[in-house]
């Protein structure tokens, strides 16, 4: 049998042991100054594929952890064969988390993904005023198109977390929402050469009552918080959702699940014109249409917050007490 020489036998099993391995060191910042934050708890996931083996055996799951200096540094290392890792950082109780995401493309001839300096730069925001609010799932599934309804129109009360009868039991409506008709956009092919019609179905969501409406918000959804505080302006009384049928045949919608809105109702203005009365929310997500059987318009599907103190602008939900009852599913909980 032939012997490797030492120096090759020396190579391939270091190249063994650093193959596939991902490192680098995690900066933890303050969002606004800048300052490293140090104490941070930081946790990194890196991807390992098995392909079609995960049908019957698990997938390994290869993580670190660790706290960061003075300096706001961590120092991160696992395997990942597909060079795709996620790392959180959170300080309980001072800031909300914060993730950074990246996919390295290349290793060298040890196997090490690169760059094998490279600074995960994440920013945290701090937590700041939270208090209990009102928040609700809302989910309104008809086993029929909305369009059956009087007008083919329904109503949402914000404060009663309900929509107005015979729907609900809301007792002020807030928000309307009317079905236009269905909008044809003429004729469609898809890629089988399968012809049909392309079309648009629209709710248009009207606020009542005057100077109420929303806005929608640029959020930046990877640090903690996406809506601290409600503008105190820019509101507008009305916008559309919409979903249908694409010239491609494809099923297509308005829904953009990073889309946000603050929202208020209920304004009251003195002689002056100074508002006496608001009370202002926010909704994560967007408004979405819920279909039903052939292309039916069934109803909407919406995650609000409410502050229920009157001119209150803040929005920055504490996470431990909600104030409504009957939240529905919320998933995981976001401030």
């Amino acid at each position: 049998m032939m012997k490797l020489p030492l120096w090759v036998a020396a190579i391939t099993m270091t190249s063994c042991c650093f193959a596939d391995t991902a490192k680098f060191n995690a900066l933890v910042v303050d969002v606004v100054s800048g300052e490293p934050i140090s104490g941070a708890n930081v946790k990194s996931w890196f991807e390992w594929n098995i392909g079609w083996r995960a049908w019957s055996e698990p997938t390994p799951i290869i993580t670190d952890e660790g706290v960061t200096d003075a300096g706001g540094f961590c120092k991160q290392k696992g395997r990942t064969n597909t060079g795709e890792v996620t790392c959180i950082a959170e300080k309980k109780g001072e800031y909300y988390k914060g993730v950074f995401f990246t996919s390295l493309k290349e290793k060298n001839l040890l196997g090490v993904w690169q760059p094998d300096n490279l600074v995960a730069t994440i920013r945290l925001q701090r937590v700041e005023h939270p208090i209990p609010l009102w928040v609700k799932k809302v989910a309104l599934g008809l086993d029929k198109d909305v369009s059956s309804l009087p007008d083919g129109k329904f109503y949402f009360d914000f404060l009663a977390g309900d929509f107005l009868p015979p729907l609900g039991n809301g007792r002020q409506a807030d928000v309307m929402f009317a079905r236009n008709a269905r909008e044809d956009r003429g004729e469609g092919e898809n890629g089988a050469n399968v012809k049909g019609r392309s079309f648009r179905d629209t709710i248009r969501v009207c606020f009542l009552g005057e100077w109420n409406g929303l806005v929608e918000m640029k959020c930046d959804n990877r640090n903690g918080i996406r809506i601290r505080q409600a503008p105190e302006s820019r509101y507008q009384n009305e916008f559309s959702i919409w979903r249908g049928v694409g010239k491609d045949l494809q099923c297509e919608s308005s829904h953009n699940k990073d889309r946000d809105f603050c929202f208020r109702i209920r304004t009251e203005r003195d002689a002056q014109g100074m508002i006496r009365k608001a009370w202002y929310g926010k909704i994560y997500g967007d408004m979405k249409i819920l279909a039903g059987y052939n292309y039916s318009v069934n109803g909407v599907k919406f995650l609000y917050y409410l502050n229920p103190t009157s001119l209150d602008r803040n929005l920055e939900w504490d996470m431990k007490t909600n104030l409504c009852p009957n939240p529905g599913s919320l998933g995981q909980l976001q401030p």
